[in-house]
């Protein structure tokens, strides 16, 4: 998965936490894998335009959450 960041490079985040993330094996459908060792940012934007909301945590080159949602 490709993120462009500098789509939030003019906006601000309105929340940033570190986070351990974590995916569910794709194997077995039943566990969860972490995706680092460490916790990693993850930020919380909003699109006013758009009344959406975006989690994001990318850490290095790796983007871990790309996750757009409604409020």
């Amino acid at each position: 998965m490709h993120v462009n960041c500098n789509v939030f490079a003019s906006e601000l985040p309105i929340f940033t936490t570190k986070a351990h993330v974590f995916h569910i094996d794709p194997d077995t459908k039943k566990k969860w894998l972490p995706l680092s060792t460490e916790a990693v940012s993850v930020s919380y934007y909003h699109d006013s335009a758009r009344q959406l909301y975006r989690i994001i945590s990318v850490d290095g080159t790796k983007v871990s959450i790309n996750t757009p949602f409604s409020g």
